[in-house]
């Protein structure tokens, strides 16, 4: 399941390493074999890492696997990054997150490519976004239509093209 590489080497070292310390400080569990690649939640499948070694964990599997895992192993790393109120996070830098959204967004790509959506789903879609701003857009100035008058005399598009066209 697991590529033979330097990244697995050093994840089963920290792996190792955490299962032969007591914990005393804030700790995570973490499942050696994540339950997406068939883990379960024995004992033996446990480990409890600190919140860098967590992160350093994931962050390591997505380089351990390929294909449909990779993907899982991506997106289990981006929800870590999501966080919530009952665990602590370790703070990424940018080349980190970026690495990490570059790859996650590459994984939903790729789960989505060539799946058509329904006529229902569009439909629900279309109406969910009805009456929504559009990001970023703000409408046209006072100014804008100002100068618009001013460019076209007052005068509408038929009364324009024909002017136009008699020219």
């Amino acid at each position: 399941m697991y590529l033979q590489n330097k990244y697995t080497t050093c994840y089963f070292n920290i792996i190792k390493r955490a299962q032969y310390r007591q914990a005393d400080s804030y700790s995570e569990s973490h499942h050696i074999i994540p339950k997406s690649l068939g883990g379960n939640n024995t004992f033996d499948n446990l480990v409890k890492l600190t919140p860098r070694e967590h992160f350093i964990c994931h962050l390591l599997l997505t380089k351990m696997v390929e294909s449909t895992n990779k993907n899982k192993m991506v997106y289990a790393l981006w929800m870590m990054n999501k966080g919530n109120s009952k665990q602590h996070r370790v703070k990424v830098t940018s080349k980190i997150y970026s690495m990490m959204k570059t790859e996650y967004a590459n994984a939903v790509r790729e789960s989505k490519l060539g799946k058509k959506l329904s006529e229902e789903t569009k439909r629900k879609i279309s109406n969910s976004l009805k009456g929504k701003p559009i990001p970023g857009y703000t409408g046209k100035s006072e100014l804008w239509y100002k100068r618009h008058a001013e460019t076209h005399n007052g005068k509408n598009n038929i009364e324009r093209r024909r002017i136009n066209t008699l020219s």
